[in-house]
């Protein structure tokens, strides 16, 4: 499991790292996909919209998708590190997950000021870090529910 936990995990850091190689107009593109798909999910008539109304909201959104993506996409990884960590072990090493995590968020910010129309934001580094702290939580509460279920159904 640690191993599947280790690869999962890596592969998610590469993720997030393709993301933010992006230049800013494909970054951009995305996140107006993104919420292309959430105003299609959140506004009954949005199909029927005209195209400049429905641009005109995908613009309103795109600062708050963005930083959903980020918030989000660093809560995966805290939840992935806390469970990799985790693993086989009596102890919740809530701050080397957070701190781990953390520090990947920094170092993923320093790689966008390197990226074209990129920057390095400090407040991004601490949504960034937010995120990875509410998913290490979220995977705590998941171990331990996953844990106290397994306890009850083996006798040991």
């Amino acid at each position: 499991m640690k191993r599947i936990l280790m690869i999962a995990t890596l592969l998610w850091m590469g993720l997030i790292w393709s993301f933010s190689a992006k230049p800013a107009d494909a970054s951009t593109q995305t996140s107006h996909q993104a919420g292309r798909i959430i105003a299609s999910l959140a506004v009954r008539d949005f199909k029927e919209w005209p195209e400049e109304k429905k641009t005109e909201l995908i613009m309103k959104i795109d600062h708050p998708v963005r930083k959903a993506a980020h918030a989000t996409e660093y809560a995966v990884l805290g939840a992935l590190l806390i469970s990799l960590l985790a693993c086989g072990s009596k102890r919740r090493p809530v701050f080397a997950a957070w701190g781990i995590g953390t520090l990947y968020a920094v170092s993923d910010e320093l790689h966008q000021y390197f990226v074209p129309g990129r920057s390095c934001q400090i407040t991004d580094m601490l949504l960034d870090s937010a995120g990875v702290l509410a998913g290490v939580m979220l995977g705590l509460l998941i171990i331990r529910v996953v844990g106290a279920r397994f306890q009850n159904k083996v006798d040991f």
